[in-house]
């Protein structure tokens, strides 16, 4: 008999990516890359206008990616990710891993 296992989502509102382009050293877009409304009285400085249906989630485990698009730009971001495999550890290894790094580019 195989238990019955719940699923929930959540996200912590610090934890967003931020996205910012510049051209010649100015900011020409700024957004926070989630659908979520803006939190009232919390985290008053960051946009939070992105459309969520620029935003498709891919998953193949133990690798899974979203692709954001900013069609004024015509630009697509993808941001990929990867959960462990370790056996025996159903729990652990459900969670999703990606790193943080900063990308510069420029647009001319």
């Amino acid at each position: 008999m195989h238990p019955i296992t719940t699923y929930g989502v959540f996200s912590l509102l610090s934890h967003q990516f931020i996205v910012c382009v510049r051209r010649n050293g100015e900011t020409i877009y700024q957004n926070v890359l989630s659908s979520l409304k803006a939190p009232k009285g919390q985290l008053k400085a960051w946009k939070w206008q992105f459309d969520g249906s620029n935003a498709t989630y891919h998953g193949l485990y133990p690798r899974s990616w979203t692709t954001y698009d900013i069609p004024e730009l015509k630009l697509r971001l993808i941001c990929k990710q990867i959960s462990p495999v370790i056996p025996h550890e159903y729990k652990v290894k459900s969670y999703r891993y990606t790193t943080e790094r900063a990308l510069n580019t420029s647009i001319r």
